[in-house]
C-alpha cells in the first residue's frame, strides 16, 4: 500500500486501514477481546512525524493519547522556538541563576536544532496534545520519570567510564558546529529517531548506557500502556528507535518496581549526574554526526 501524502497544506482523513508506515499496531487482551494500540514511532527532528503524528490521532480519534515524556519534562509541551535560548542568553541566564546548569544547556541545544531544522524538537508531542484536544482525548505521560533515569545512568557507569566517556565526546568535537554543518547533520538523521540513534552508537563503546537509557525505558513504557483504560482507543507517540524494544518484550512480565528503584546518592553526585547526562545527551548527536562522516 502506498503511503499518503501527509503534507501539511492538504492533509488527508485517514481510516485505520490507511494509516502511515511509521504507526505500528500492538495488541492486548482484555477479557475475550483485543485492544489494539497505535504507535506512532517518530523521528524527533522531523516535520514528516509530526504529519504522521496528526494524520493518525485524526483518523484513530483516540480516547487517551500516551506520550513518551514524563511529569518532570512536561514543560516541552508548552515551549516555542522564541523560548529557546542564544549562547549569550544561555550563559547570562546561568550566571545569575534563573536557570540551572541542565536548563540553560538545553534551551541553547534546542535553539539550535530549531533554527537548523525549523522544527524544535519535541513537536510531535505538542501536535499529538492539540489534535488530543480536537476529539476530547485524554492525555498520559509514557516515560520514566527523569530523575529515575538521571540517577540510574550515573549509578550504572563506573568512574572509568564516566571519565572515559567525557574524554570521548571531547576527543570527538562535541562543541557546536556552525549553523550549515549542524543542518545537515540533523538532515540525514532526519528520518531515524536521532536522540536514540545516537546513544545506541555511543553504546557500542559505553554498553552500560544503554539498559537505563533505552532497554528499561521501553520496559516502562510497555507497562504504562497495559495500564490504560481497557476497551479505549489509544495512541501513542513514542521515538521509532524504541518500538523494536517494545514490541519484542510487549507479552514479558515486568518488574516495575526494580527499573523505578532510585540509587542512593548524595546532593552533590545528583548535580554531577544532571550535568554528565546534558553532556551525552547533546555531545552524543554530534559524536553520532561525527561517525557518519567518517562511514
Amino acid at each position: 500500500m502506498v503511503q499518503p501524502d501527509l503534507g501539511l497544506a492538504n492533509l488527508p482523513v485517514l481510516d485505520q486501514f490507511q494509516l502511515p508506515r511509521s504507526c505500528q499496531t500492538f495488541k492486548i487482551r482484555n477479557g475475550n477481546k483485543d485492544q489494539t494500540i497505535y504507535i506512532v514511532g517518530t523521528a524527533h527532528v522531523s516535520a514528516a512525524s509530526c504529519d504522521d503524528v496528526r494524520a493518525v490521532i485524526r483518523a484513530v480519534k483516540p480516547e487517551v493519547v500516551v506520550l513518551e515524556l514524563c511529569s518532570e519534562r512536561r514543560q516541552i509541551l508548552t515551549m516555542e522556538k522564541q523560548d529557546a535560548l542564544t549562547l549569550q542568553q544561555a550563559f547570562a541566564a546561568w550566571r545569575t541563576g534563573d536557570y540551572s546548569t541542565l536548563q540553560a544547556a538545553y534551551g541553547y541545544l534546542l535553539g539550535q536544532v530549531g533554527d537548523a531544522l525549523e522544527v524544535m524538537p519535541g513537536e510531535e508531542f505538542r501536535v499529538a496534545v492539540h489534535e488530543a484536544s480536537k476529539v476530547d482525548a485524554k492525555m498520559m505521560f509514557g516515560d520514566r520519570l527523569l530523575h529515575i533515569t538521571l540517577a540510574r545512568v550515573w549509578a550504572a557507569l563506573s568512574t572509568w567510564e564516566k571519565m572515559k566517556l567525557v574524554w570521548t565526546l571531547v576527543h570527538t568535537g562535541i562543541s557546536m558546529p556552525d549553523k550549515d554543518e549542524l543542518k545537515e547533520e540533523l538532515e540525514s538523521m532526519k528520518e531515524t529517531d536521532a536522540v536514540t540513534a545516537a546513544i545506541k552508537e555511543l553504546g557500542q563503546q559505553f554498553p552500560s548506557l544503554l539498559k537505563p537509557l533505552i532497554f528499561e525505558r521501553d520496559l516502562f513504557m510497555v507497562h504504562r500502556l497495559r495500564t490504560v483504560p481497557k476497551h479505549s482507543r489509544v495512541v501513542a507517540v513514542v521515538g521509532a528507535g524504541h518500538l523494536p524494544g517494545m514490541r519484542e518484550h510487549w507479552d514479558d512480565v515486568i518488574d516495575i518496581e526494580e527499573i523505578c528503584r532510585v540509587p542512593q546518592k548524595t546532593p552533590s553526585k545528583v548535580q554531577w549526574g544532571r550535568l554528565f547526562i546534558t553532556v551525552v545527551s547533546t555531545g552524543s548527536l554530534f559524536y553520532y554526526g561525527t561517525m557518519l562522516r567518517r562511514r
